[in-house]
């Protein structure tokens, strides 16, 4: 179930999605006919997408918990592969890290 927390960080990523592709989006100079044409219906579709979008993938991700809680029972829980418990260990990640890097 969406919450009022989910619909404000919607807002949030909406308003964050139109402040990056304002530039792209909004704005269009043709400098040959040195003319700037403002597009500001595509700020509102941008805007209503991203929106959406957001709610969309929050609202699968809650179904997908509860499919995962019904069929293990309780609530899910995380496991780690062998990857990220060796790159927890800070002996092993480091030296690692440092050899890939080279």
């Amino acid at each position: 179930m969406l919450t009022r927390r989910d619909i404000r960080s919607a807002l949030l990523v909406a308003l964050w999605f139109i402040f990056l592709t304002f530039p792209l989006m909004v704005i269009k100079v043709d400098p040959i006919e040195r003319l700037v044409t403002w597009r500001w219906l595509n700020m509102l579709y941008v805007g209503a997408g991203s929106f959406v979008l957001y709610l969309v993938s929050r609202a699968f991700l809650a179904h997908s918990e509860k499919k995962r809680q019904r069929i293990t029972g309780g609530p899910a829980r995380e496991t780690a592969g062998i990857i990220l418990k060796t790159m927890r260990k800070r002996e092993i990640a480091l030296p690692l890290l440092f050899g890939l890097s080279v």
